[in-house]
């Protein structure tokens, strides 16, 4: 799948808003899609990555405690950095055409853009051990 990282920020901003507003579901308006000229592709990756975390979205939330060095850490992770690691955990284990390696970069990427410096290390550092994990 040949993706660009408008369509990644498009789901950070989507699962953000679904955390913030407690809502079941994920979805992406006409406006959206024309403002931020969406292609077949990138509609396609969306309505992946939305299926694939919706359903499994207690089981992405779970590994990713587990894989985190502390579970207080969980509970006193942003919005941000807990979005884009769901994203990253959502692409590693249910978008298989999408190369880890990657999901990683741009995750990193995308916490450049909209997190800390801290997190940027932190959100890699995870990713990066789920890999491994993943690999093993």
């Amino acid at each position: 799948m040949n993706l660009n990282k408008t369509a990644r920020i498009v789901f950070f901003e989507e699962l953000y808003r679904y955390e913030l507003l407690q809502q079941n579901t994920i979805t992406y308006t006409e406006d959206t899609i024309k403002k931020r000229r969406l292609k077949e592709n990138a509609m396609e990756y969306l309505n992946k990555a939305s299926y694939w975390f919706l359903r499994n979205k207690s089981y992405i939330d779970a590994y990713i405690k587990s894989s985190i060095k502390k579970p207080i850490d969980y509970a006193r992770m942003s919005v941000v950095d807990k979005s884009i690691l769901r994203i990253g955990i959502t692409e590693m284990f249910y978008l298989e055409d999408i190369v880890p390696q990657i999901t990683i970069k741009q995750m990193e990427n995308i916490a450049s853009i909209y997190s800390t410096e801290n997190s940027i290390k932190f959100i890699g550092g995870v990713l990066r051990t789920v890999y491994e994990e993943l690999t093993i």
